[in-house]
């Protein structure tokens, strides 16, 4: 595993078992989808495919 797929991963997993202790309820998780949606049309392209897959995952919970 490269350093960027290490850190990716990091990240993703970072990012949806935050969400997914944070915001338990179906309205916080779309909380969290409208945050990442708005994040990945400023992000960087690499940053943004993360977020989207996050966000995927935190709706699927």
């Amino acid at each position: 595993m490269t350093n960027e797929e290490a850190l990716r991963e990091f990240l993703l997993e970072l990012l949806v078992t935050m969400q997914k202790a944070l915001l338990a309820t179906e309205e916080g998780r779309e909380q969290a989808r409208t945050t990442f949606a708005w994040q990945v049309e400023h992000a960087h392209p690499a940053v943004a495919a993360v977020l989207r897959e996050a966000a995927e995952r935190v709706m699927d919970a």
